[in-house]
Parts: structure tokens; C-alpha cells; sequence
């Protein structure tokens, strides 16, 4: 079986996300020390496209609160971590926010974690969505791209 992306060196790139693609990146572009570059894209081929996913945003506290907290998700019994940061890449920002590939797992339990030690369990969330979740309401809502 040949892998879906080849050839690729980490140095400097973008990801495009398309929601009706199912989550999974549609295009990367990397761009090597001499600026030259390379563009993949992501068909879907050897199973891509059947496994689910969960990305999380976060509403109800502060960007300053938000930064340096622990997110974890479960899904039968297997864990996952991300921890929330601003800075992904050298020289760049982004949004702060977490992204799960559950694999065939269709819901996962998330868990957020704040620097200050506060503790939001959120349990049975339903994969292949882009959520909110608002940390003071303690509330989980979709979130509707335009």
C-alpha cells in the first residue's frame, strides 16, 4: 500500500481544512529553506475518509485563562491529549482550538483542564462535528460555518 503524502520535510507550510471534505485537509503546501515548494493533496484514499473526528473551540473564558490548558478526549478506553497554545508554528499564530482523529470511534468524552487547576468534563460528544464548547455555561454547541 502506497502512503497517502510523500516526500514531505518540515519546514515551513499551510493546511487548508474543508468541512464537507469530512475533516480531512484538502491541500498542504510546504515550502523548503530555498522557497521552492510542493503541493499535496489529500484524496481520501486507504480509509481517510470512513474515520471520524472532533475539533474544539473554546468560549466562556478568557484567551489569557485558555492558554496553557490540557484538553483530553477519550474514546473506548484510548486517550488523547492537546495542549492549547498560540504560537504552532515559528513566527505565526493560530486559533485556539483542538482537533481529534478518533479513528472508527463515532464519540469521545473531552476533559479540559485549566492552568489554574479547573476541571469541564464534557461527556459523549458525537464525532465528525466542529464544536464550541463554552466553559462557563458548561455547554456543548455546533458550530455553523458560513
Amino acid at each position: 500500500m502506497k502512503p497517502a503524502l510523500t516526500h514531505a520535510t518540515l519546514f515551513v507550510g499551510f493546511a487548508l481544512l474543508a468541512p464537507q471534505s469530512g475533516g480531512l485537509a484538502e491541500r498542504f503546501k510546504q515550502l523548503d529553506r530555498n522557497g521552492d515548494g510542493k503541493v499535496y493533496w489529500n484524496t481520501g484514499l486507504h480509509g481517510g475518509k470512513e474515520n471520524h473526528w472532533l475539533r474544539l473551540r473554546f468560549s466562556g473564558v478568557t484567551d489569557a485563562a485558555l492558554i496553557g490548558a490540557r484538553v483530553e478526549v477519550t474514546a473506548s478506553g484510548m486517550k488523547q491529549y492537546r495542549w492549547i497554545h498560540s504560537n504552532h508554528i515559528y513566527k505565526s499564530g493560530g486559533a485556539l482550538e483542538a482537533h481529534f482523529g478518533l479513528g472508527r470511534h463515532e464519540r469521545a468524552d473531552a476533559t479540559v483542564i485549566l492552568i489554574s487547576g479547573r476541571r469541564y468534563d464534557f461527556p459523549d460528544l458525537k464525532a465528525g462535528g466542529y464544536l464550541d464548547v463554552n466553559l462557563s455555561t458548561r455547554t456543548v454547541s455546533e458550530v455553523h460555518l458560513r
